[in-house]
């Protein structure tokens, strides 16, 4: 029983870190953490590491990490063993995260590929239309003329 309520207790707490986490703005990042402990440093890139893995907003836990580093690089390389386990877990992550986006780039370049390929082969099928028909013109605007007026 009161294994269930520590647990619950210990939930309740992560949500309301999360919450406040979520909640400073982008620019007041670098004030806290420059005014972080370093006895805090710990278990604020332990947070991180674990809300990188899980989190959409990549772009504003990576601004926290850049100023962790920046900030608290010497004590964090001082002590590299206690924090091993974080920044393997953070790295893990981040590449994660980067093999995601390669994936996604590579499809977008696909498509547009695909897009590019196709009104070539539309706007060459409307000139060769126009070139039958005799009406060929070098105003590029006319190969929209079919649609009618708008």
């Amino acid at each position: 029983s009161s294994r269930v309520l520590w647990t619950l207790a210990v939930t309740q707490f992560r949500d309301i870190i999360h919450t406040v986490f979520d909640s400073v703005p982008a620019e007041d990042v670098l004030f806290l953490v420059q005014s972080l402990p370093t006895n805090y440093v710990q278990r604020v890139l332990d947070f991180l590491s674990k809300d990188v893995e899980k989190s959409v907003h990549l772009e504003f836990l990576l601004l926290w990490c850049i100023h962790m580093f920046n900030t608290h690089g010497r004590y964090i390389m001082k002590n590299r063993a206690s924090f091993a386990t974080t920044l393997r877990t953070l790295q893990r992550s981040l590449l994660q995260h980067q093999g995601d986006f390669t994936k996604l780039c590579d499809e977008n370049m696909y498509t547009l590929d695909f897009l590019s390929a196709s009104g070539r082969s539309t706007a060459a099928a409307l000139s060769s239309k126009e070139g039958e028909e005799g009406m060929a013109t070098d105003d590029p605007l006319t190969m929209f003329d079919w649609l009618g007026p708008q």
